[in-house]
Formats: structure tokens, sequence, C-alpha cells
């Protein structure tokens, strides 16, 4: 982090970037454990610093789980009710917030070009599903990856006809683009619809929404982030 900070680094094109429901899935294994659920929130001071990975004992410690606690679960216990609350602050506490931090740092101490995406397309196949169910359970870790390699173990290989195949297409230019130029749209195409990947800036926080279709959009998760810098700020 020193050399961050300091700007030591290689100064080189930077593409960064997360998917939409990282980690999510960990507070349902919580919820469908009614004594976890319970014990989570009763003990809440405790746990939370070990469940998201942050200094406890501290005073600063309890006031940042207060805030948690209040902010993703409104203070109320642990129920099903509670699932989308407790899965967001499983991903901003292990992915989105660092994420943010380091694009954000890099961009503003890189002399190349930083471009950050949010990877959102939802497609029949995932690493996570709903209980009993082949219902993928949002857009989770490691998602992307099916579009980029064929991961035999887990994925049929897609064919022209598949529906995830458009996606295969987009990711796989947006990387090969990358990796030759520097630049994932270096000239707009009709099947990169047409979008051009605006660099990210500590001042124009711009990322690319991959979706179904590709825009560019700016601020990811501006409120759950905005929560972070507050009860953690950057050093």
């Amino acid at each position: 982090m020193k050399s961050l900070l300091d700007g030591k680094f290689m100064n080189i094109p930077w593409m960064t970037g997360m998917n939409k429901d990282e980690f999510i899935y960990r507070a349902l294994n919580v919820i469908s454990n009614s004594s976890w659920a319970e014990d989570m929130y009763e003990r809440f001071d405790e746990v939370s610093p070990i469940a998201f990975m942050y200094e406890k004992e501290t005073n600063k410690s309890y006031g940042a789980s207060h805030g948690l606690k209040e902010f993703y679960l409104h203070n109320e216990p642990i129920t099903l009710h509670s699932l989308t609350g407790l899965g967001n602050l499983y991903s901003d506490a292990i992915i989105r917030y660092g994420q943010h931090l380091t694009s954000k740092l890099v961009s503003s101490r890189s002399k190349e070009p930083v471009f950050s995406y949010l990877f959102e397309y939802q497609g029949r196949y995932s690493h996570a599903y709903w209980p009993r169910t082949q219902n993928p359970y949002g857009v989770v870790h490691h998602d992307d990856l099916i579009y980029l390699f064929y991961i035999s173990t887990l994925f049929p290989e897609f064919k022209a006809q598949d529906p995830e195949s458009q996606m295969v297409e987009k990711l796989t230019q947006l990387w090969a683009n990358f990796v030759q130029t520097g630049n994932p749209t270096p000239e707009k195409s009709e099947l990169l619809d047409n979008v051009t990947w605006e660099r990210m800036t500590a001042e124009n926080l711009a990322y690319l929404s991959i979706g179904h279709e590709l825009k560019m959009d700016k601020g990811m998760f501006e409120d759950h982030i905005a929560l972070w810098e507050q009860l953690f700020p950057p050093q």
C-alpha cells in the first residue's frame, strides 16, 4: 500500500473491476442457520470485525460496528428479510470498498489510464445458485470468467446459437483490444455497442457497465462507499 501511496508502481494501462453481486451468497449461509443469525446479531460488535475484516475491540471498531449494523441491518434481528442488506455488507467488505480505494488511488497517481468496469450480465449459469434450484444467485464472484474461458468442469461450451455467445464475443473483444493496444475500445464498433470506454480519474469515477448492453456510468454503489469512507477513512 505504501508503494501505491508513494506512486512507486509500474505506469501501465490498467483494467480493473468487479461483479455486481460479489460474495453476497455468504449471507445465505448465515440466514439459513438460525443460531448463527442470532449469534451474529446479538454479538455483532464481536463478530463483525472478524466477518468483515477490520480491527476489533477499539473505540473505532465499536463505532464502525454500530454504523454497519444500522445501515445494513437497520438494527433489526437477522432474518430472511435481512438477506439483501447482509449480502451487501459482505460484498462491500470483501470486494467493493477495497476495489474502490485501489482504483481511485492508482488513477490519481498513474500517468496511464485506468479502465474500471462493473459486470452485471446475468446468464443462465453461475458459480452460486439458489438452494435446490438451477437459478443463479446473482452475478457473483468469478461469473465474468464464464465468458472469458471455457471452464469445462462446471459449464458447457457455448455455441453460436446460445444466448451467452454474444457476451462471450463482447468480453473477449474488450480484453483482446486492451491486451493489444492498452485501450479496450480503441475504436467504436457495433459488437461493442459503439461505446467508448472512458478512463477513470479520482474526480470522475467513470466505469463501464457490462450487461446485455455496454454503457458508461459513474460512481459504483455510491451510498455504500460513502458510508465506508466515513467509517474507515482512506489513510
